[in-house]
């Protein structure tokens, strides 16, 4: 059942999953050096708050087209099918979602990774590499089976991005919709409180997944945790300094110490190679990686795992 109703309230995101089980790629999550050595060390991966993000409208654009499409004439056929299910229903669903859009737009946390095509970009993305790597970038290459690791425990979900304008959004939107219409006769089955979780999940879920369509270059996926929302008791805070902005960081531990069931989180399964960007002092970088790798997958498996862009290094003046 759980399997249909993803279809149903997220058939973007169905299709998405769908296409990298046919066609696997990898993914690559484009850090400094510096943290970099902080993940392999701690075997944990940082989540931002997206309000600290290269791109200011983070979810706050999706949160923005969530809002003007179903409050418009466009939006009625959703929620007059939803009152067909259970009286009073589309009342509900929106008091829910303005109780928690704010904190939508100030507490999520993320993790940013791009699609990689290793026959295409085996060196990484040039603007990726400018964006986030500046003077010593590196890049985490890390294989897709952990879209499919059940994370629950962790209260953590893996979402794709989609990059709209307005209108493309809004004809996402209305799929949506008809989608859902379509299926009314199965979700008379649900009782109104799931049918109320799973609608305002999707909303959610667009106001997380939507980006301006500038930024489609990255082809993103983002790993998200909702600590407010959804608290966990194995995805913890912690306090940085990055850039020179103070902030918490959620760190989602990937070694099995604290929960058996995800094993596709290990960094030993997980880390297929790292890519050292444009440096000033690549070698230096190198060999700091093969150190703090060693003791987790031994001398030689940790050299083989390095690999030097051969994207020069940009400098000013």
């Amino acid at each position: 059942m759980e399997d249909e109703l993803t279809s149903i309230f997220f058939p973007n995101i169905s299709a998405e999953y769908a296409r990298l089980r046919e066609s696997p790629i990898n993914f690559v999550h484009y850090t400094s050096a510096e943290a970099a050595l902080k993940i392999i060390k701690s075997r944990k991966i940082w989540l931002r708050n997206t309000n600290v993000m290269n791109d200011a409208s983070e979810v706050r654009h999706g949160t923005n087209l969530v809002r003007q499409f179903f409050a418009s004439d466009k939006g009625r056929p959703f929620f007059e099918c939803l009152n067909r299910l259970y009286e009073g229903s589309e009342y509900r669903l929106k008091r829910l979602y303005d109780e928690w859009v704010e904190d939508l737009e100030a507490n999520t946390y993320v993790c940013c990774l791009s699609e990689h095509d290793d026959s295409i970009t085996p060196s990484g993305t040039l603007s990726m590499w400018r964006a986030y790597g500046r003077s010593n970038g590196v890049a985490l290459v890390l294989n897709p089976y952990f879209l499919y690791s059940d994370t629950t425990e962790h209260q953590t979900y893996s979402y794709p991005i989609f990059y709209k304008t307005d209108e493309e959004a809004g004809e996402m939107f209305q799929d949506f919709c008809k989608n859902f219409i379509m299926a009314e006769s199965q979700l008379h089955s649900l009782d109104d409180d799931t049918l109320l979780n799973w609608s305002h999940g999707a909303l959610q879920a667009f106001a997380i997944t939507l980006k301006h369509p500038a930024f489609r270059e990255e082809k993103e996926w983002r790993i998200v945790h909702r600590p407010i929302q959804n608290p966990s008791q194995t995805v913890l805070p912690i306090m940085e300094s990055i850039g020179g902005v103070a902030q918490t960081i959620y760190e989602l531990p990937i070694h099995n110490e604290t929960i058996q069931t995800t094993n596709n989180l290990r960094i030993e399964a997980l880390l297929e190679r790292v890519i050292i960007g444009p440096s000033q002092a690549p070698d230096v970088v190198a060999r700091a990686l093969v150190n703090a790798l060693t003791p987790l997958l031994g001398f030689d498996d940790a050299v083989y795992k390095i690999r030097q862009t051969s994207i020069p290094l940009r400098t000013d003046g």
